[in-house]
């Protein structure tokens, strides 16, 4: 059966590739569709690529099944011996691939057209990929009370049952978008494309499917490329690891000339601060960026655990956290907190492939038992990953089971790149999947974060496609340059 793709999701096609002179709505049917469009990256740098579509099931138990579309564009090689194609699979879940591609990586994906074509994919239920399931729906938290973990969770449960119901309405069977599916898309591409093998190149989330592609078949996967590692059992994150990322980060500025005199025990300071609002939550006028209008708004506790753990990956707000955290200290809390007490209280929901991944990936009984023994030593643990597991009692998918989380063991070379300021998939994880590999090979990003591990340096693209010829990577560490923290005062 084929679902009836409406008009508007074509819009959102013409938009996104609008060089391709008019793209054909018609589904593919066992073959992928390809058009030649002009692939033009967020610098305005253009490229000649492929822009292609193929149908398949949506949930491949079902004989009743109706049909999805996969969404990808094509990167062709410059090589005169192109190797297996490289499949790209992007973070998340729920992240877009092919418009992450036109970001600060797309150099990254240029460099790999030397060894093979790049293809990267829109993974089912994402950005061109049809149907899309992002949410519309947001958090309603009032702004004039304190925020615990337990009302961020229960003030997530409705817009996501709703979200739910709004796509199940539309024909859409929810249950179908897992990891597990998700893999056998990347067989099916392998399969459309009519070769043997491919390469797959995966960042976080995505070395979590390429992982499962890995297992469900191991035969089609020629190497594997894996920036920062989510193993089969890492959904659900460590307490321990997000807080010794944290602590690694505080002794970068400890040391640091600029800061360090300022703020000699960053963790410390958080610390303190955390403290001091579970004892006393402080209220602060700012601007709500969804209305414009100034309001009060309470800082919590609840938030700056939330700040602390968003250090773990994004990256590109290292250079103030010293500012914020000594200003906190010194005058209190300005504005700026308020408004990010604001976004927190009335966030989207994201895309509702979020949540159905967690949910069904989930979490071993063992993984559960330490995480819960952890919870109480770190004040990080409060948002590690709320509201997962605890909304997924909202989300309609079957657990992929212990034998989807247990350890891979594979013939497949693999490359495991890892960065040292990373706590979403620290380099814990590396290890730990390279137990069950017969072929591993490190390669260590030095105050790397999540978001450094594809493109923080033209090094580590070099160093992929290295791997994917078969040579020697030429470098098993990359240092990148210290952190320009901006002055306390």
């Amino acid at each position: 059966m084929r679902r009836t793709i409406r008009p508007s999701a074509w819009i959102l096609v013409a938009a996104i590739a609008a060089v391709t002179g008019g793209a054909s709505t018609g589904l593919a049917a066992a073959k992928i569709d390809w058009e030649k469009i002009d692939f033009v990256a967020n610098d305005g740098t253009s490229v000649r690529a492929d822009f292609g579509k193929l149908e398949v099931p949506e949930r491949r138990a079902d004989p009743d099944t109706e049909s999805i579309q996969l969404a990808m564009v094509r990167f062709r090689s410059t090589a005169d011996q192109p190797g297996a194609p490289i499949v790209f699979l992007a973070n998340g879940p729920g992240v877009a691939g092919v418009e992450f591609a036109r970001g600060n990586a797309f150099a990254a994906f240029t460099r790999l057209r030397e060894v093979a074509d790049v293809i990267v994919l829109d993974q089912r239920g994402v950005g061109l990929s049809q149907p899309n399931l992002t949410c519309s729906q947001r958090l309603k938290i009032g702004a004039g009370k304190e925020l615990t973990t337990e009302a961020y969770i229960a003030a997530f449960r409705k817009p996501l049952r709703d979200c739910v119901r709004t796509w199940q309405t539309r024909g859409v069977d929810v249950g179908g978008y897992t990891a597990a599916e998700s893999a056998d898309d990347i067989e099916a591409i392998r399969d459309a494309l009519g070769v043997d093998q491919i390469n797959l190149w995966g960042h976080g989330f995505g070395t979590h499917l390429a992982i499962a592609v890995m297992r469900r078949h191991p035969g089609s996967v020629a190497r594997a490329a894996l920036h920062g590692v989510w193993g089969p059992d890492d959904t659900q994150k460590l307490p321990k690891s997000i807080y010794t990322s944290l602590r690694q980060f505080g002794r970068l500025v400890g040391k640091d000339a600029v800061v360090g005199g300022d703020v000699p025990d960053l963790v410390g300071s958080m610390e303190r601060i955390t403290r001091q609002l579970e004892r006393s939550p402080v209220r602060v006028m700012a601007n709500d960026p969804f209305t414009g209008k100034a309001r009060q708004v309470v800082v919590d506790a609840f938030l700056m655990a939330a700040i602390a753990a968003q250090l773990v990956g994004e990256t590109e707000d290292y250079p103030f956290v010293p500012q914020v955290v000594a200003g906190i200290e010194r005058g209190g809390f300005d504005a700026v907190i308020g408004e990010a007490a604001l976004e927190v209280r009335g966030e989207t929901i994201g895309n509702l492939v979020t949540w159905t991944m967690l949910c069904a990936s989930g979490t071993s009984d063992r993984r559960a038992r330490t995480i819960a023994r952890q919870a109480d030593d770190f004040f990080t643990a409060r948002l590690a990953d709320t509201p997962f597991p605890d909304v997924c009692d909202e989300i309609p998918v079957d657990d992929l089971g212990q034998d989807f989380r247990s350890r891979l063991r594979s013939p497949v070379p693999t490359l495991l790149v890892s960065g040292t300021l990373d706590g979403q998939t620290p380099s814990s994880n590396a290890k730990a999947l390279a137990k069950g590999l017969a072929e591993s090979t490190d390669l260590k990003v030095v105050r790397g974060g999540h978001n450094d591990l594809l493109d923080a340096d033209p090094a580590i693209a070099g160093a992929v496609a290295n791997f994917f010829r078969g040579t020697p990577l030429g470098l098993r560490k990359i240092n990148l340059p210290p952190i320009p923290f901006l002055p306390v005062s």
